[in-house]
């Protein structure tokens, strides 16, 4: 009877050490896998920022070859071609921060963005105006820094609503999404000219602000 007693506890404590051993695998193949997805993000959103330099470098050159002779039916496709990257990549540079902590670095990095859209706004009014062009420029600027209980809901309306616009009117609008709320003396003063005072805030070709928006028919409307 003991024999028997002691081999039901030895098999129980197999069981239990196999067990044991087979929680502690996948809980570490876990923690491998996380960090293998984390540094996948990390790789691409550098690659993504060495992108966004690039881009900055190709806004300014475009930028000086504006005041110069050119072909407004070339400089007009290229702003519209140009535009639709940026946006592209300003969505998936959303993803990749929702998916993991921000840092100072990946804040550094989201503000070359900004500026980087900043200079493309001021592009694609230079290219508007002296080509007659018929596009719309719809400037969302955002809270970034610090987003409370009420902004964050909003703003994801916004972004939703934008993005349908977006997806009806294609080549239409020049959808630009900008932070407002950073510290620099050009997005400061896009921000007072436009006398923005309230984020988010909507501008569509300079003159009509919009505060508040529950649907894409709304925005629709403006800019028909």
């Amino acid at each position: 009877m003991g024999d028997k007693i002691r081999m039901m506890f030895q098999s129980q404590k197999h069981v239990f050490l196999n067990a044991l051993i087979l929680a502690i695998f996948i809980f570490a193949v876990g923690i491998l896998l996380g960090y293998w997805f984390e540094s996948l993000r990390v790789a691409q959103i550098d690659s993504l920022y060495i992108q966004s330099d690039l881009n900055l470098l190709d806004a300014k050159i475009m930028s000086d070859m504006i005041s110069q002779k050119f072909n407004c039916n070339i400089a007009i496709q290229e702003n519209i071609d140009f535009g639709n990257r940026v946006y592209e990549e300003a969505r998936l540079l959303d993803r990749y921060e929702n998916a993991q902590r921000i840092s100072e670095n990946i804040k550094t990095q989201h503000y070359k963005y900004d500026l980087l859209r900043a200079v493309f706004f001021i592009n694609s009014l230079k290219i508007k105006k002296q080509c007659n062009a018929s596009f719309h420029i719809v400037v969302y600027f955002y809270k970034y820094e610090e987003q409370d209980a009420n902004t964050k809901p909003k703003q994801a309306v916004f972004s939703n609503v934008l993005m349908e616009l977006k997806n009806k009117e294609g080549d239409n609008v020049i959808l630009i999404p900008m932070a407002g709320d950073i510290d620099f003396s050009s997005i400061k003063s896009l921000i007072k000219n436009y006398n923005i005072t309230s984020l988010p805030t909507i501008l569509i070709d300079e003159k009509i602000k919009v505060e508040d928006v529950k649907t894409v028919a709304d925005l629709e409307k403006l800019i028909k």
